[in-house]
């Protein structure tokens, strides 16, 4: 579990400004799990940072123990890891075990490729980015100690969360190259 939240502080301090946007619930929301990563995905894939990430049946290892700085081996595991399957996308649901909220990642297969989105309000566009999201749906702003909004929580419908990737709310964060 530590391992987790650890994983997802990296990643969001990776990719995101301090101000994040995180779920209530796994999304899309009534939604089946899948209890394993399609074939489709199962690969070795490594990014522009000779990053690697490795996709097998039921698990997903992202960089190199030896090499990289950070490291996480993980298997989907329900109420933690959460893959779930919307229109030609997968979803995957990472829950912050401190807050009990969900950080969500979209993967999106490109020829050899993955495609990795997230919803990023480290971009110029920042202001753009959250009117359009409340326009979609309902954010629940959550203030530091200083009054400042470090994350907005959101509980989209499917309906909705299919709006937010459609409005491309969610940015390209990653890309990853299959090697085999």
């Amino acid at each position: 579990m530590k391992k987790l939240f650890l994983f997802s502080v990296v990643l969001l301090t990776i990719i995101t400004s301090c101000t994040t946007v995180a779920f209530e619930t796994p999304q899309p929301k009534n939604s089946d799990e899948l209890s394993e990563f399609p074939q489709e995905l199962i690969g070795i894939y490594i990014d522009k940072d000779s990053d690697t990430l490795t996709i097998k049946k039921n698990s997903f290892k992202y960089g190199n123990k030896k090499t990289t700085a950070f490291h996480m081996e993980e298997k989907l595991t329900p109420n933690k890891i959460i893959l779930k399957k919307c229109e030609d996308s997968f979803v995957i649901n990472l829950r912050d075990t401190s807050s009990n909220i969900w950080n969500v990642f979209i993967f999106k297969k490109n020829k050899k490729n993955i495609l990795v989105y997230y919803i990023d309000l480290g971009k110029d566009n920042k202001e753009e980015i959250i009117n359009n999201l409340k326009d979609i749906t309902t954010a629940k702003e959550i203030k530091n100690k200083k009054g400042e909004i470090e994350k907005y929580i959101i509980n989209p419908t499917k309906k909705e969360f299919k709006l937010l990737i459609d409005s491309k709310i969610f940015s390209k964060v990653n890309e990853f190259k299959q090697l085999y």
